[in-house]
């Protein structure tokens, strides 16, 4: 339960922070299809970044703690963002698929 409560401070401080200033940019006209995707991309690169940034100090990053992580950045983004929850379940389905990968870069 304390990691638990760790990882959420720390995605707290984090999310908020970089979902801030991106939303402020979100706010403006709208945008094409192409723009629309391309900032998605964005957001999903943004999102596993912070997602890495809860793990660095976990002792273990199992399969489990992975998700807890995803499920709080996502959740955190939802809050500051107006996301389509069509949108936000698409990244965080591309954050789970990532799984390995970023087990991966903890492992070395």
């Amino acid at each position: 339960m304390k990691a638990k409560s760790f990882l959420k401070g720390l995605a707290t401080g984090a999310v908020v922070g970089a979902a801030i200033g991106v939303a402020t940019g979100l706010l403006t006209a709208p945008k094409s299809g192409k723009e629309l995707r391309a900032e998605l991309a964005d957001y999903s690169k943004r999102m596993r970044k912070d997602v890495e940034k809860m793990l660095k100090n976990a002792k273990q990053v199992s399969r489990d703690v992975y998700e807890n992580a995803v499920d709080e950045v996502t959740a955190m983004y939802e809050k500051v963002k107006s996301f389509d929850k069509k949108d936000l379940l698409e990244i965080k389905e591309n954050l789970m698929n990532e799984w390995e990968t970023v087990v991966k870069k903890f492992q070395k």
